[in-house]
């Protein structure tokens, strides 16, 4: 038996009238197929903010490289005559991985929502004219894994904690382009019901998070089968 959930959410949900009676057997189940567009966005609203002098700066959702940010806020700065002379640069070290940042400014990331942890730096005041290396290595992708979970499902575990993780991977496809993720080998997993009466996934990232497509619409494609 085959199953088709599609959506816009990171929770899909189909339910079933009348209920489908697996009673006759052992009955197991794998995912044969995962497909959404690339649409995860790095910076949202946990973690788009910054403060250059007095100028408050609030980065639109989406995903971005640090040339990107560095981009993004300097246009900010330029267009606003109040702001204009004012010297910003986010710039990386490809060898460390760290972030560093210049500006004539003084630069508040101490908010809630700033986008320090992105950029490897500690929530804090850096001081005018100065140049400031990242306390950290930059963590400019947020997502590093994807679960797929579904609620009939069992004999899955996370740092040996029981969960209902049907397939896991990690997404290749740059942003912009579709993630398809179709295994070659489908893993089958024992459900623990008898009846199925409606069928939840959930896709999270590797802290347990639901991941955000922006609205892109999720396909996901199940296959039910007795085992012999």
């Amino acid at each position: 038996m085959f199953f088709v959930l599609s959506g816009k959410s990171s929770i899909l949900v189909s339910e079933f009238n009348p209920p489908i009676e697996v009673k006759d057997g052992r009955y197991v189940l794998g995912l044969t197929d995962f497909a959404v567009y690339n649409s995860i966005p790095n910076i949202d609203d946990d973690c788009n903010s910054i403060k250059i002098g007095s100028k408050e700066i609030t980065i639109p959702t989406g995903c971005y490289q640090l040339q990107d940010l560095n981009n993004f806020i300097t246009h900010e700065l330029k267009s606003d005559s109040k702001y204009h002379h004012i010297f910003f640069e986010l710039s990386e070290n490809r060898n460390t991985l760290h972030t560093h940042i210049k500006c004539t400014e003084e630069v508040d990331i101490t908010s809630s929502n700033s986008i320090a942890p992105l950029i490897g730096f500690n929530r804090k005041i850096l001081a005018k004219d100065s140049k400031a290396k990242s306390d950290n290595i930059a963590d400019i992708i947020t997502v590093n894994s994807i679960s797929v979970e579904c609620n009939i499902v069992v004999n899955s575990y996370r740092n040996g904690v029981p969960q209902h993780i049907i397939h896991q991977f990690s997404p290749t496809a740059p942003p912009g382009f579709k993630i398809v993720e179709s295994p070659e080998h489908v893993i089958y997993l024992p459900i623990s019901v008898n009846t199925i009466r409606s069928i939840v996934i959930k896709i999270v990232d590797q802290n347990d998070k639901l991941v955000n497509f922006q609205q892109e619409t999720i396909t996901v494609g199940l296959h039910l089968r007795k085992e012999i």
